[in-house]
C-alpha cells in the first residue's frame, strides 16, 4: 500500500516539475499521473481501496488549492469574463463529452453523467488559468 503511494507521489513530483517548465497547469500533471499509473494505464496501482483513498485525497487537495486561489473581489471584477467564458466552456465541453460518450455506445443517461462530470472537472483547470 505504501509503495503504491510513494510511486504515485514520485511520479506526480516528476510530472509537476515537467509541467511547470512547460508552463502548463499543475492540476493536469496530477491527473496525468493518476491516469498513467492507474489500472487503465501502466497498472502500477490496481488496488480498489487504495485508488479510492487516493482519489478522495486528490479531491480534497484540489478543492483546497482552488479555495486558496479564490478571491471574491477579483471574481466580482471579472464577473462577465468568468460567467461568460465559464458557461461557454461548460456547455461546449459537456456537448463534446456527451457526443464522445454517445459515439462509444453509452446510453443517454450515462452519456449525460460522464459529460457533466468531465465538464466540471475541466472547469477546475480553466478557472485556475483565468
Amino acid at each position: 500500500m505504501y509503495t503504491d503511494l510513494l510511486i504515485l507521489l514520485f511520479a506526480a513530483v516528476l510530472l509537476v516539475a515537467t509541467f511547470r517548465r512547460l508552463g502548463l497547469p499543475v492540476i493536469l500533471a496530477y491527473l496525468i499521473a493518476g491516469v498513467l499509473l492507474g489500472p487503465h494505464g501502466l497498472a502500477v496501482i490496481i488496488g480498489q481501496s487504495i485508488m479510492q483513498t487516493i482519489a478522495e485525497l486528490g479531491i480534497v487537495f484540489l478543492m483546497f488549492s482552488l479555495g486558496l486561489e479564490f478571491s471574491l473581489p477579483k471574481l466580482l471584477a471579472m464577473r462577465r469574463l468568468v460567467l461568460g467564458v465559464g458557461m461557454l466552456q461548460v456547455l461546449l465541453t459537456s456537448l463534446l463529452f456527451f457526443a464522445i460518450g454517445w459515439w462509444w455506445g453509452l446510453g443517454l443517461a450515462q452519456s449525460l453523467v460522464v459529460a457533466g462530470t468531465l465538464a466540471l472537472s475541466s472547469t477546475a483547470v480553466v478557472i485556475k488559468q483565468l
